[in-house]
C-alpha cells in the first residue's frame, strides 16, 4: 500500500507577528476613550517554550488561542485534512466519545493510509511507556489540550506531577487520522490519532515549571516511528 505522507506543520521557528503570543494587556487611549491593546510579545521558537507558556499561564487561553490561530492561518493543515475522508469514519467518530472497537478503529486509519513527515511534534499528557503501543495513541497539537488530559481523573495527583510528552515523528511508519482541527464538537481538541503497532521511545525528563498547586511540570521527549 502507498502511504501518503503530510507535510510537516513547523510552530516551532521565528514567527511572523501574527503569530506572536501577547501573554497582557496594557491600558491606552484610542480615540479619547480608554482601551487595551496586547503587550508583552514572545515568540515562540522550540517546543520547550510552548509548553513552558502552557504550564506559566495554566487556566488562560493564551498558548490554546496561539495554537488554534497557527492552524487557521497555516496552508498546510489544509492539506492534511484534504488527505481524510469528507465524512469522519463511523468508528473513528466513536473513538471520541470512549465507546469504540479498538481493532476497526485501526482498520478506518490503515485505509485512509496517511503517515506523517520525520520532525513533526505532537503532544500527549500522561503516562506512557517506551515499546510497541498495543492500542491506539491520541496526539495533539496543543500542550493546554495534553495538561489537562495529564490532570483527567486525578493522573498527575496519583502520580505527584504533570508529564507532558513531546513526541517527534522519527520514521513514517505508523498511519493517523487527523480529526478536524477547526469544526465540530471536539475541534479543541486538536487531535492527531495514531493507529496501533507504532514503536515509541521514551528519554529522560526535564522539568519547565510548576502549577499553581506546587505539582511539577516535566517534559518528556520521546520518539515514535
Amino acid at each position: 500500500m502507498k502511504f501518503v505522507v503530510l507535510p510537516l506543520i513547523n510552530m516551532f521557528t521565528a514567527q511572523q507577528p501574527a503569530h506572536t503570543i501577547f501573554t497582557s494587556h496594557k491600558m491606552v487611549m484610542i480615540n479619547g476613550r480608554v482601551g487595551y491593546e496586547p503587550s508583552n510579545p514572545r515568540c515562540i521558537r522550540s517546543v520547550e517554550e510552548l509548553l513552558g507558556l502552557a504550564v506559566e499561564f495554566y487556566g488562560s487561553s493564551i498558548v490554546e488561542s496561539y495554537v488554534s490561530d497557527w492552524l487557521k492561518k497555516d496552508t498546510i493543515i489544509a492539506l492534511w485534512r484534504k488527505s481524510m475522508p469528507s465524512v469522519v469514519p463511523h468508528e473513528l467518530a466513536k473513538y471520541q466519545s470512549g465507546n469504540y472497537d479498538p481493532q476497526v478503529v485501526d482498520k478506518e486509519i490503515k485505509t485512509i493510509g496517511a503517515v506523517l513527515t520525520p520532525g513533526q511534534v505532537l503532544f500527549h499528557g500522561g503516562s506512557l511507556s517506551s515499546g510497541i503501543l498495543q492500542r491506539q495513541l491520541s496526539t495533539t497539537f496543543c500542550p493546554n489540550v495534553a495538561i489537562c488530559e495529564a490532570l483527567w481523573k486525578g493522573k498527575a495527583d496519583a502520580i505527584g506531577q504533570v508529564n507532558i510528552y513531546a513526541i517527534t515523528v522519527q520514521a513514517s511508519n505508523t498511519c493517523v487520522y487527523v480529526y478536524n482541527q477547526s469544526r465540530g464538537k471536539l475541534s479543541n481538541e486538536k487531535e492527531v490519532l495514531f493507529a496501533s503497532g507504532a514503536y515509541l521511545r521514551i528519554d529522560e525528563p526535564k522539568q519547565i515549571g510548576s502549577f499553581a498547586d506546587g505539582k511539577p511540570c516535566f517534559m518528556i521527549p520521546a520518539t515514535i516511528s
